[in-house]
């Protein structure tokens, strides 16, 4: 055998180096098209499943309050959660607290200058039923979605500065009103099996469930507005595993749809786990539970003057579910205290801490650490106070 016949021959290795190379983009181009068409017929198959659960959810568009909502979306400004010349102390003030339009005139004139989205929102409470579309949310970051929860969250503030300036001036009829349009707007959110509606809707409840806890316990009111505000009250059932089913359903369904890489990142940055709004879930059935409790204070109040010495007075005007608090499985707290009263649960530890609760944040674990964990309902925590005078309101 000659040196040349066992020399490798460049042209020989060229080839064999290109065919292997072939054979991968075979391979990749394969599999990439075969990923395409599987993913096409799975799309097809969600998009099927979808279209069924839309088409059991459909309602005729004069009963829809979706309706409204998007027209309010379409033909105003964004709302925002604030107007931009409150400060952060009349923010606080005038969210949390009644207030006048002495003290705070550019706000009131603010309020009447979005009379119409007020009223708009009034029409929209009227209407038992909302639907969404599901399909906004087979790309988890449609704008539009995202306006309009935002624009919510900016309405519900809007109707609790609003009905805060009715209590003060003496408008309380008024008031119970707006308070009833934001538990709706709240009913209305739920009314959607998707996560990120629920939770803001508990979130926009809180703010209705506030207001009226200050109407209860600070205000005068007669049994006719009393009546007013339970024929509006939420259910006091904790009916997680009812709403939780439909939820998540609908949740795997647009998680296979979207799914890629990112996936798991944009579900964790855009919206909370179930577990999370479960746990606030049962926070809000506490809150509505309470809502009652303090329907039967104020009634008892009236007729006695004064506040009852324990729950027991009014154990008998409320089925037993209303004075089991669902966040520690146990009774509610309830003291006195001066002209008024504490109301608070005593949480998942179940140790009464005078309502007090003390949470640190975990950097390692991203989780937060309530060392005091009791819910305080009433009074209300770090109460802001007014401002005596404000150079933006002159």
């Amino acid at each position: 055998m000659t040196t040349e016949q066992t020399q490798p021959q460049p042209g020989a290795a060229k080839r064999r180096k290109k065919h292997v190379w072939l054979a991968a983009i075979v391979v990749v181009l394969t599999a990439i098209i075969a990923s395409f068409l599987w993913s096409l017929r799975n799309s097809r198959s969600i998009d099927e499943r979808l279209a069924e659960i839309e088409a059991a959810r459909a309602i005729p568009d004069s009963e829809n309050a979706a309706v409204v909502y998007n027209k309010l979306v379409a033909e105003t400004e964004q709302m925002q959660r604030k107007p931009d010349f409150l400060d952060e102390n009349a923010d606080r003030v005038t969210i949390r607290r009644p207030w006048s339009a002495t003290e705070y005139p550019e706000l009131a004139k603010w309020i009447k200058g979005h009379q119409a989205t007020i009223d708009s929102l009034l029409h929209a409470s009227s209407f038992d039923k909302c639907r969404f579309p599901i399909a906004d949310y087979t790309n988890q970051l449609n704008l539009g979605t995202v306006d309009r929860l935002s624009a919510m969250r900016g309405w519900t503030h809007l109707l609790a500065r609003a009905a805060n300036n009715d209590i003060e001036e003496g408008r309380t009829d008024d008031a119970i009103v707006k308070c009833r349009c934001v538990i709706q707007l709240a009913r209305h959110l739920y009314q959607q099996p998707i996560l990120i509606e629920y939770y803001v809707g508990i979130a926009v409840e809180g703010v209705g469930l506030e207001r009226l806890y200050r109407l209860l316990t600070e205000g005068d009111l007669i049994e006719r507005q009393i009546r007013a505000i339970e024929e509006f009250h939420p259910t006091i059932r904790n009916d997680w595993p009812d709403v939780s089913t439909e939820i998540r359903k609908v949740e795997r369904l647009l998680s296979r749809k979207m799914y890629h890489p990112l996936a798991n990142l944009k579900k964790w940055w855009l919206g909370p786990s179930l577990k999370q709004t479960h746990d606030i879930h049962l926070r809000t059935v506490s809150s509505r539970r309470v809502l009652k409790i303090m329907i039967e204070l104020r009634r008892y109040k009236n007729k006695h003057g004064r506040w009852p010495e324990t729950l027991d007075g009014i154990k008998a005007f409320g089925p037993t579910e209303v004075f089991v608090d669902p966040i520690s499985g146990d009774s509610f707290v309830y003291k006195l205290a001066d002209d008024t009263f504490k109301l608070y649960s005593k949480g998942k530890n179940k140790i009464d801490e005078d309502g007090q609760r003390n949470v640190t944040f975990d950097p390692n674990t991203y989780e937060s650490i309530e060392h005091e964990d009791d819910r305080l309902f009433w009074p209300p925590n770090k109460m802001p106070e007014k401002k005596e005078d404000s150079a933006d309101d002159k």
